[in-house]
């Protein structure tokens, strides 16, 4: 954190304004990304397969309105209802 508030400072002293910090913050944030997904293909595909599973299928909870340390709240996974 201290690092990258000392590359956010140097930045904004060297004349960038917010929106061009926060431009090239995600741009260096991309590059990373993209190292790492290369680096470890896994984590790439486990990206890949969260993202499908999240939007495939929603967690409902049951039960939330009763919830006390006695009583277990139930998750399952539903497909989603189209209309």
């Amino acid at each position: 954190m201290v690092t990258g508030a000392a590359i956010a400072i140097g930045l904004l002293a060297s004349g960038l304004s917010i929106p061009q910090l926060f431009l090239v913050v995600a741009i260096m944030n991309a590059v990373v990304t993209f190292y790492i997904f290369k680096l470890v293909p896994e984590f790439l595909m486990r990206f890949f397969v969260w993202a499908l599973v999240h939007s495939i299928y929603r967690l409902r909870i049951d039960g939330i309105e009763m919830h006390s340390t006695n009583r277990p709240v139930f998750a399952r996974l539903q497909p989603p209802q189209f209309c």
